[in-house]
């Protein structure tokens, strides 16, 4: 799930490297700065929230793996 996020977040940057340009050529904008900005947390509190879903989720399992009860 975080390698698919990954991807994602190296989507967005590309996207995001491909609409700027340098000063002579093209304005960036507040509103475009705004946007970039949303995009790029986005993506990353989403890989935050999954790399700690993935970590709770792998305790749980290492825990229940170890119990007794798992095989009776």
């Amino acid at each position: 799930m975080s390698g698919i996020i990954a991807v994602y977040a190296l989507v967005v940057a590309v996207l995001i490297a491909g609409d700027m340009g340098p000063p002579p050529q093209q304005t960036y904008a507040l509103f475009s700065g705004f946007m970039h900005l949303a995009c790029g947390l986005s993506v990353g509190l989403s890989g935050v929230a999954a790399g700690y879903a993935i970590g709770v989720v792998g305790d749980m399992v290492r825990i229940h793996a170890g119990s007794d009860r798992l095989h009776d």
